[in-house]
């Protein structure tokens, strides 16, 4: 490509393709402000782009002869490797005696063997057998978004191109399969962020498929607990249908790529990033053969109905939490009406009504809506 003769004006989208691509290609570190504040001019001696920032009155700096271009007509022009692939093993040996440094499995999850500017680049393209022993690969941009499921490579790379223990960025994990919750740019790099404050340097992953994208939310989902018979809210997905519902027979996951939903059988309980909450089961009580039935505000055994402000007063006392004994004895039950409850049963009663979301818990089994 030839580079002389022309300069553009920095702008978001400019900035954003340095971003991706690294600083391989610009004259010095670059940052999302800098690129945007500047000006651009090509060299067509080293494939180097420069920057002339405002710092230095870029305005008087400009070569007025060179022709402004747009951005459109700046991606047009994109026509260099951005990288080399080796065409046959059986040059490595000769290869790493003109480049020590050189790592042939650097670069290989992106398809290439050296990247282009790189100290190989050079050294190989000086010594003659860059053309001769390599292939030139021409960038397929993956576009990635905030939303979109990534799977990383097995092997971690530096923007720079080093690998080693966390190379791949604080968040790097082999063959992950992750969902994008944010897109920045750190020190010059592209970076995205799945869910987590640690990120993931470009050029160590790529786009999921969807069978990647269902095994990764089923071990997910199993991990969670969601099984047959769970009781889940499904308010946070946004479902349209009946919030509260106990998970039916289970016939296996399935994944919905439209509304990136995972559904337990036919039940949603995945959309979106969002999962269903799981509801805490109640208490499985008897009281003088009478199996206790929680609703709102109360529990019932057979006729009686007991406030659950009584179990939570009781649970709270300080008599029941044994603070207050008489000759080294605590309280092991107590008679309330005509039965008599362990002071286990009413722990586990009370804990149950101070959980979120259990008046839904409670409404649900006993009218199924």
């Amino acid at each position: 490509m030839k580079n002389e003769n022309w300069y553009i004006r920095g702008c978001k989208e400019l900035a954003e393709y340095f971003m991706e691509i690294g600083v391989n290609s610009l004259s010095k570190k670059p940052n999302k402000s800098l690129v945007c504040n500047s000006y651009l001019s090509g060299d067509n001696e080293n494939g180097i782009y420069y920057l002339i920032d405002n710092k230095w009155n870029y305005e008087d700096r400009i070569d007025r002869s060179r022709k402004e271009i747009t951005f459109k007509e700046f991606l047009d022009m994109q026509k260099l490797p951005i990288g080399y692939k080796l065409k046959n093993e059986k040059y490595i040996s000769a290869l790493k005696t003109l480049s020590t440094a050189w790592d042939p499995n650097c670069w290989k999850n992106s398809g290439y063997n050296v990247l282009h500017n790189s100290e190989a680049y050079d050294t190989f393209k000086k010594e003659g057998v860059l053309d001769l022993w390599f292939t030139p690969v021409y960038e397929k941009k993956e576009k990635f978004e905030i939303g979109d499921y990534i799977t990383t490579f097995d092997k971690g790379v530096t923007p720079e191109g080093t690998t080693g223990s966390g190379s791949g960025g604080t968040g790097f994990v082999p063959n992950k399969t992750l969902k994008i919750s944010s897109i920045d740019y750190h020190d010059g790099y592209f970076i995205i962020f799945c869910y987590s404050t640690y990120g993931i340097y470009s050029g160590n992953f790529r786009k999921a498929t969807e069978e990647e994208i269902l095994q990764s939310l089923k071990e997910q989902a199993v991990e969670k607990g969601y099984k047959e018979g769970v009781t889940i809210d499904k308010t946070n997905l946004n479902y349209a249908g009946q919030k509260i519902w106990k998970l039916g027979t289970f016939n296996g996951y399935s994944y919905d790529k439209q509304k990136d939903a995972l559904l337990c059988g036919s039940d949603f309980i995945y959309k979106e990033g969002e999962w269903a909450e799981i509801l805490p089961d109640s208490p499985q009580i008897t009281v003088n053969d009478y199996k206790g039935v929680f609703y709102d505000n109360y529990v019932e055994f057979g006729c009686a109905r007991i406030s659950k402000y009584l179990f939570i007063d009781l649970f709270e006392s300080p008599a029941l939490k044994g603070l207050h004994t008489f000759g080294n004895k605590e309280i092991e039950s107590i008679t309330i009406g005509k039965g008599t409850f362990t002071k286990q049963q009413i722990k586990e009663i009370a804990e149950y009504y101070l959980t979120p979301k259990r008046a839904f818990r409670a409404q649900f089994e006993k009218t199924g809506y």
